[in-house]
Parts: structure tokens; C-alpha cells; sequence
């Protein structure tokens, strides 16, 4: 069984795979996730903010946007 988009989300955003918001949404897309899941579950501000802090983590960068 798959799992729950907003589990794959968090995955996917740890995982330093994605660089941004709309690549972790593309990879979900191509993991056929359907897009009536992807965008209800992750359009709001909170979520987008906790995922985002999570790519810029996994990625090396601050909330700022400088390395860390």
C-alpha cells in the first residue's frame, strides 16, 4: 500500500532529493500521486513552511537562504 501523500511529502523533503516546493510536487506527481491528492494537502501555509524548512535542511541551507 502506498503511502499517505503527506507522509511521502516529509520522505521526500528529508531526503534532500527535492530542491523546492514545486520539484518535491513534480516527484509526487511522477510517483502518480494524483494531483486532486497533492495540492488540497499540501496548499497550506503551515505545511509548505515545514516542508520548505525540511528541503532547505536537507540541502545544506539556512532559512535564509545562506549555507549553514
Amino acid at each position: 500500500m502506498p503511502q499517505h501523500v503527506i507522509v511521502r511529502a516529509f520522505d521526500l523533503a528529508r531526503s534532500g532529493s527535492c530542491a523546492s516546493l514545486p520539484a518535491l510536487r513534480a516527484q509526487l506527481r511522477l510517483e502518480r500521486y494524483a494531483n486532486n491528492e497533492v495540492e488540497p494537502h499540501l496548499a497550506g501555509p503551515l505545511i509548505q513552511r515545514q516542508l520548505k524548512k525540511l528541503i532547505e535542511e536537507a540541502n545544506g541551507q539556512s532559512s535564509l537562504g545562506h549555507p549553514a
